[in-house]
């Protein structure tokens, strides 16, 4: 009996000992736990203050260091070098980095219409490249006795009165007739009082371009969308009604002067596409 009762005891004991291993094994983890995030934290911090500091110091020699001083133009024809660089507002000693490129090309575009569009390349330390696409003049209207040219994308890009010097560029380009303006602004995009959709008219004067009549066409009249015209070599009147399948109407319109002489002059109807037909001023224009 005096056995079992110690081997109990000793039971216990070792129970009890084992209990104490284990919350002194639990505070020692804890202990270790704490010890790794407080290590974590610190180098977090460590982390942060480097960071910064390589940052302060890469913005101090951005500040100290690249600053413009060459300024080169690529792709200019119709303004010169000294032109760009006064519009563009960038001045020599001017941060390569802080500048804001966005207000320099809208300044450019703006100042200088024939510019299409600006790119910039830095070649660092103090180089900057003024990267220039230069728009083309494509057609011209008549507003208000002047004479007013304009891009495909019907930006202004030049005004002239009579008797201008440099009136003869209209003779060179075709004669546009449009719907109702209600801003004409140079170096801005036209602005039409009555047309909900404008960007008919681009996609008509690309189609124009690239059709079979490119190159000849003197007159367009997108005055009336329902009604859309041209003259082709200055011999034919050539009806188109509305815009729809306009690129067919173009090819068939070729073809269909192309079944008359050379100085052959007339109407073509090909506002409907299954029934163009052509109306010559004379019976002989037939190639027989």
């Amino acid at each position: 009996m005096r056995d079992k009762r110690n081997k109990s005891n000793s039971d216990m004991a070792t129970e009890k000992i084992s209990f104490d291993d284990l919350v002194a094994d639990n505070s020692y983890q804890s202990h270790l736990a704490r010890n790794n995030r407080r290590k974590m934290m610190m180098w977090a911090v460590f982390s942060s203050i480097i960071v910064l500091i390589v940052l302060v110091i890469a913005l101090i020699t951005a500040l100290l260091f690249f600053r413009v001083e060459y300024i080169i133009i690529e792709g200019n024809d119709f303004y010169t070098i000294e032109e760009i660089i006064e519009a563009s507002g960038v001045n020599s000693g001017d941060n390569m980095f802080f500048m804001s490129r966005r207000q320099i090309a809208e300044s450019l575009t703006r100042s200088l219409p024939y510019i299409y569009s600006v790119q910039f390349v830095t070649n660092l330390p103090n180089t900057l490249y003024i990267i220039i696409v230069e728009d083309t003049p494509l057609f011209y209207f008549v507003l208000s006795e002047r004479y007013v040219v304009i891009s495909r994308e019907l930006k202004v890009l030049e005004v002239f009165e009579p008797g201008d010097v440099n009136i003869d560029l209209v003779d060179q380009l075709p004669r546009l007739i449009m719907p109702t303006l209600s801003i004409v602004n140079i170096g801005e995009r036209l602005e039409f009082a009555n047309t909900p959709n404008p960007m008919f008219i681009v996609d008509l004067l690309s189609g124009i371009a690239t059709s079979p009549l490119a190159g000849q066409v003197t007159d367009i009249d997108v005055s009336n969308r329902f009604d859309i015209r041209i003259t082709y070599d200055q011999r034919w009147r050539i009806h188109f009604g509305s815009r729809d399948d306009f690129d067919i109407k173009l090819r068939f319109a070729a073809e269909i002067s192309s079944n008359f002489i050379p100085t052959a002059t007339g109407v073509i109807l090909v506002d409907n596409v299954r029934d163009g037909r052509a109306i010559p001023d004379r019976d002989d224009y037939f190639i027989r």
